[in-house]
Protein backbone atom coordinates (compact mmCIF):
# COMPACT_ATOMS: atom_id res chain seq x y z
CA UNK A 1 0.00 0.00 0.00
CA UNK A 2 1.47 3.36 -1.19
CA UNK A 3 1.95 6.27 1.72
CA UNK A 4 -0.40 9.05 1.28
CA UNK A 5 0.66 11.71 -1.52
CA UNK A 6 0.63 14.06 0.98
CA UNK A 7 3.50 11.74 3.01
CA UNK A 8 5.45 11.28 -0.26
CA UNK A 9 6.00 14.96 -0.63
CA UNK A 10 6.81 15.40 2.72
CA UNK A 11 9.27 12.63 2.90
CA UNK A 12 10.81 14.08 -0.63
CA UNK A 13 11.20 17.55 1.46
CA UNK A 14 12.61 15.71 4.59
CA UNK A 15 15.41 14.28 2.75
CA UNK A 16 18.76 15.04 3.94
CA UNK A 17 17.40 18.04 6.22
CA UNK A 18 17.64 16.77 9.55
CA UNK A 19 14.53 17.53 10.77
CA UNK A 20 13.24 15.27 13.56
CA UNK A 21 9.68 14.03 12.36
CA UNK A 22 7.05 11.21 13.91
CA UNK A 23 7.08 8.15 11.42
CA UNK A 24 3.65 5.80 12.20
CA UNK A 25 3.69 2.02 10.39
CA UNK A 26 0.83 0.21 9.32
CA UNK A 27 2.48 -2.37 11.98
CA UNK A 28 1.99 -0.33 15.22
CA UNK A 29 5.77 0.97 14.85
CA UNK A 30 6.87 4.31 15.55
CA UNK A 31 9.78 6.10 15.10
CA UNK A 32 11.31 9.60 15.75
CA UNK A 33 13.65 10.75 13.94
CA UNK A 34 14.85 11.93 10.23
CA UNK A 35 14.74 10.55 6.92
CA UNK A 36 18.55 10.41 6.06
CA UNK A 37 18.00 8.88 2.63
CA UNK A 38 14.70 7.65 0.31
CA UNK A 39 14.44 6.14 -2.82
CA UNK A 40 10.93 6.67 -3.73
CA UNK A 41 9.37 5.58 -6.82
CA UNK A 42 6.45 8.62 -7.78
CA UNK A 43 4.30 6.04 -9.03
CA UNK A 44 3.78 3.56 -6.59
CA UNK A 45 4.89 6.34 -3.58
CA UNK A 46 6.94 3.28 -2.10
CA UNK A 47 10.39 2.36 -1.58
CA UNK A 48 13.60 2.02 0.92
CA UNK A 49 14.45 4.86 3.02
CA UNK A 50 16.66 5.26 5.86
CA UNK A 51 15.84 6.92 9.27
CA UNK A 52 17.98 8.07 12.20
CA UNK A 53 16.32 7.90 15.49
CA UNK A 54 16.44 10.11 17.82
CA UNK A 55 18.89 7.42 19.97
CA UNK A 56 21.08 7.67 16.61
CA UNK A 57 20.11 4.28 15.17
CA UNK A 58 20.00 3.67 11.85
CA UNK A 59 16.90 2.00 10.28
CA UNK A 60 15.74 0.45 7.02
CA UNK A 61 11.97 0.80 5.94
CA UNK A 62 9.84 1.14 2.60
CA UNK A 63 7.64 4.20 2.35
CA UNK A 64 4.75 1.81 1.36
CA UNK A 65 4.79 1.08 4.96
CA UNK A 66 4.09 4.53 6.22
CA UNK A 67 0.68 4.86 8.33
CA UNK A 68 1.50 8.73 8.86
CA UNK A 69 3.50 11.37 9.08
CA UNK A 70 3.70 13.84 11.68
CA UNK A 71 5.54 16.27 13.38
CA UNK A 72 3.28 15.41 16.65
CA UNK A 73 4.71 12.54 19.46
CA UNK A 74 1.62 9.91 20.04
CA UNK A 75 0.79 12.06 22.86
CA UNK A 76 -0.27 15.19 21.05
CA UNK A 77 2.97 17.42 21.89
CA UNK A 78 5.75 18.58 19.24
CA UNK A 79 8.30 16.83 21.06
Amino acid sequence: MPCTPNDYMRILGLIDSGVVMHFYFTDGTYVRGYVARAELDPVSRAGPMLLVSDQNRVLSADAGDLLKVSARAPDGSLH
